[in-house]
């Protein structure tokens, strides 16, 4: 016979399974349930003593494999700039310096002649910000 008895709940959100998962949309491990407070009662003889067990006392855990089928494609890249307040010739300007220091930094090994370190190579370059408004600006 099966028997239905709620030991709580866990929240994995779907970010999470989406950014860990990677590609294949796969998660797996032991979550801690959030489980609701458990009242119980004694008789004395006088009065009756309660005792509430609370989910830090007792834990309990579930194991789990939770899969994206089927696996979900990469959405494409947004561009950095939707829309902008600055002159549409600095805009140019700028998305062409961004693509000389990335060429720069890729092959910065060889302009220097010795090992640099790879996170250099990886560096985010970023030229224009977002406002309030969504519009992107020129960082200064």
């Amino acid at each position: 016979p099966l028997c239905h008895k709620f030991l709580g709940d866990v929240e994995i959100p779907f970010t999470t399974l989406y950014c860990s998962g990677g590609m294949d949309g796969y998660l797996e491990g032991s979550f801690r349930l959030s489980a609701p407070v458990i009242h119980t009662y004694t008789l004395t003889s006088n009065d009756r003593a309660t005792r509430d067990f609370t989910s830090s006392t007792c834990a309990s855990y579930i194991h789990i494999a939770i899969f994206l089928r089927p696996p979900l494609s990469i959405p494409p890249k947004l561009p950095c700039v939707v829309s902008s307040l600055e002159d549409e010739r600095l805009l140019r300007y700028g998305a062409n310096w961004i693509r000389q220091v990335r060429l720069y930094l890729e092959n910065i090994n060889e302009i220097v002649k010795r090992p640099v370190d790879d996170r250099i190579q990886k560096r985010t370059i970023r030229l224009f910000g977002n406002n309030i408004n969504g519009d992107a600006v020129l960082i200064c």
